[in-house]
């Protein structure tokens, strides 16, 4: 481990190796005691590269098993990556429901908070993303970051659920984390309302964003679920056809499956 006193110049090298390297921010820089019982070197680095490589209007999808620790790595850690090299970045987390993505919301700004048990590597190497006190503005699911230096209406983070309308809002990465429960794909149109969920929340991805990444996390329930409408299968049933011409102007993304 680096020590606190390290030298202005080997904080800044080891900073450039995190910002330009997920995977070795994610073990080395966020969770380094921890790392090796949760992440392989075989399994999640290839999904941290996935992550790293996005292009501006790429979207990426990642369909693992579930406790396959894939919130931790693309929702959490990424987020936190992303903020670090861009406070002027907007990032929107979508989940099933509103009880699921505030905790996720609370562990992302813990990150930043000034003596957060288990973040202590972090805020040594990044003391400038550290903020104390009353320096943050902040509410139970989203957060703007007071190294932002630009007058934008909508927080650097924020959470919220599947069926919001988000009227106004805007983002420059839109991110959804299991939007889709098995209780809703029981049935093709049920499975078709959801995709229309998805779908309305499209748009929130600001066009004029050097970003504009969707990345989504997700577990497959069924095979006329919404993520195959995503990833451009062809569906058999009536409504899903039609939600499936709906979502022909949608770029296909990348998809990793394990």
């Amino acid at each position: 481990a680096l020590p606190i006193s390290m030298t202005a110049a080997v904080l800044a090298e080891e900073q450039e190796l995190g910002l330009n390297n997920f995977w070795y921010f994610l073990t080395e820089h966020l969770f380094p005691t921890t790392w090796k019982q949760h992440y392989s070197p075989e399994f999640h680095k290839d999904i941290c590269y996935e992550l790293q490589d996005l292009k501006a209007g790429e979207d990426l999808w990642i369909f693992i098993q579930r406790e396959g620790k894939k919130t931790f790595v693309a929702d959490i850690a990424h987020t936190i990556w992303l903020i670090c090299k861009d406070p002027n970045i907007r990032i929107l987390l979508i989940g099933a429901r509103e009880e699921t993505v505030k905790p996720f919301a609370r562990m992302i700004l813990s990150a930043f908070e000034k003596g957060t048990p288990g973040f202590e590597r972090f805020q040594t190497l990044y003391p400038h993303m550290v903020i104390e006190g009353r320096g943050m503005l902040k509410q139970s699911f989203q957060f703007i970051h007071p190294r932002r230096t630009l007058a934008l209406p909508d927080p650097t983070f924020r959470a919220s659920y599947i069926a919001v309308s988000g009227a106004g809002w805007r983002c420059d990465v839109l991110k959804f984390d299991d939007p889709v429960e098995r209780r809703s794909v029981n049935t093709p149109e049920m499975s078709a309302k959801t995709s229309r969920q998805m779908m309305d929340l499209f748009p929130l991805v600001d066009t004029g964003s050097r970003y504009k990444n969707i990345i989504g996390l997700g577990t497959r329930w069924a095979y006329h679920d919404p993520y195959g409408l995503v990833i451009g299968e062809k569906p058999d049933d009536t409504a899903l056809a039609q939600v499936a011409l709906d979502m022909v102007d949608y770029p296909k993304p990348k998809v990793f499956i394990r």
